[in-house]
């Protein structure tokens, strides 16, 4: 091979680098779907979050999981009901009202809380090499 056709075929390697490509059109429907089936939501749920971080207490947060955000209705999750009710409490009293409006209405209208099961840990779940008692 000689040199001459080795440094074509690289200048044509770099000029089909900066060519432009053609659109391909079969999925450009995904493109609108990703928007605003993934993207969109995303980054609402994102902004929710970094407001909740910031205006719940941590130690509330501890025992909270934030299960979802569907049709401007966050629906958060607590592991007690002590603390759904101090969160309960703190919402009404003006929390929810501060992260409607830090969120904004376009986002967020509602919070809605419930009961759930707390998260088993590490240490509450038997050791496979723990003995047994007979």
């Amino acid at each position: 091979m000689s040199s001459e056709s080795l440094r074509d075929r690289q200048l044509q390697r770099v000029a089909d680098l900066h060519r432009p490509r053609e659109f391909d059109h079969s999925l450009a429907f995904l493109r609108t779907y990703f928007k605003r089936h993934v993207d969109r939501p995303h980054r609402q749920l994102k902004e929710v979050i970094s407001h909740w971080q910031a205006l719940v207490p941590t130690a509330l947060q501890e025992h909270c999981r934030l299960e979802g955000l569907t049709r401007y209705v966050l629906r958060v999750g607590v592991d007690s009901s002590a603390h759904l009710y101090e969160l309960d409490r703190r919402l009404r009293s003006g929390l929810e009202t501060e992260l409607i409006r830090h969120v904004g209405r376009h986002t967020l209208r509602r919070v809605q809380l419930r009961l759930v099961e707390p998260e088993r840990t590490r240490r509450d779940q038997p050791s496979a090499t723990s003995p047994t008692t007979d």
